[in-house]
């Protein structure tokens, strides 16, 4: 019976002080042997399981390696029995990949308890030994960007920040060039030990807006949140006027770029690694010309 996969669509963005392509972070990953792969994370281990150059495209596939607060498994009777996994078992939650390293354009399969965009830049940065975050940034569409550079003021700005539950520790969080506030909100979550913060920034009655630069800097500082540990932005609305003086919301990651297509594993239970493959590249092909316009803006 079909089932339908949501996939995501990103832009990889290397260090500048790194010179080596994100295709050859992958490759030399994959070189490594199994056990070099492993990078603990929280409650379970990430490792890059596969990897196919194919000519034009870089292809992958990510594992999840759960090793504790494992599931029992049960019958339609309800008689629960535990898994009988070895000590160096756990529960593998798989997550497929596709890069195009022409346009660097990152595809990866949405799966909640696998390896998000977040968890998938910083295995390849410690892995690969590149000395700085690797960035992915969700491909959003250019109207929505050109909408919210032509706002004449920004009145309230709201986003929400939210990290899984399994994440690791923050870690490595750097400023940038732009506002330190992501990163103390972040610090904020960890010392508090809570999983999600949302910020509500406005100027009230105030005829005023509120600094329009530093509104557009601390949208562009959400995206990178992304990849300075497992914290994700889950909500990112802009409300201000337009060129025309008139009222105007942006909801910016509801016009992000995402796929969802149909796979059939057939007889199989579990969806394998060929099936999700299928997938992305279904994906790929149904999107490729409108993502590479996006993604070139």
């Amino acid at each position: 019976m079909p089932v339908s996969m949501k996939v995501d669509f990103f832009q990889v963005v290397m260090p500048e002080s790194f010179a080596d392509p994100f295709k050859d972070v992958c490759q030399a990953v994959s070189a490594m042997n199994a056990r070099n792969r492993n990078f603990p994370n929280g409650d379970a281990v990430i490792r890059l399981h596969k990897l196919h150059v194919d000519g034009k495209l870089v292809e992958g596939d990510m594992v999840r390696l759960r090793m504790n607060a494992l599931p029992a498994k049960c019958n339609l009777d309800g008689q629960l029995e535990d898994i009988d996994f070895d000590d160096e078992e756990g529960v593998a939650e798989q997550t497929a990949f596709l890069f195009d390293p022409r346009t660097k354009v990152l595809l990866l399969q949405r799966n909640k308890i696998g390896v998000g965009g977040n968890t998938f830049a910083r295995y390849f940065a410690e892995k690969g030994r590149v000395p700085e975050v690797i960035t992915l940034l969700p491909i959003i569409k250019p109207k929505t960007m050109q909408r919210l550079a032509k706002f004449q003021q920004v009145r309230k700005l709201r986003i929400a920040i939210a990290k899984p539950p399994s994440s690791s520790p923050l870690h490595g969080v750097q400023h940038g060039d732009g506002p330190v506030a992501m990163t103390s909100y972040l610090r904020t979550m960890q010392y508090l030990q809570a999983p999600r913060m949302e910020i509500d920034v406005s100027v009230g009655r105030q005829p005023d807006g509120m600094s329009l630069k530093g509104a557009l800097e601390m949208v562009k500082n959400a995206f990178n949140l992304r990849n300075a540990d497992d914290s994700e932005i889950v909500k990112l609305v802009v409300d201000g006027k337009n060129e025309d003086d008139a009222k105007e919301i942006l909801d910016i990651l509801k016009d992000r770029v995402i796929c969802q297509v149909e796979v059939d594993p057939g007889t199989q239970r579990r969806l394998k690694y060929g099936v999700r493959r299928n997938g992305l590249l279904k994906a790929w092909d149904d999107t490729q010309d409108e993502v590479k316009e996006y993604a070139s803006e």
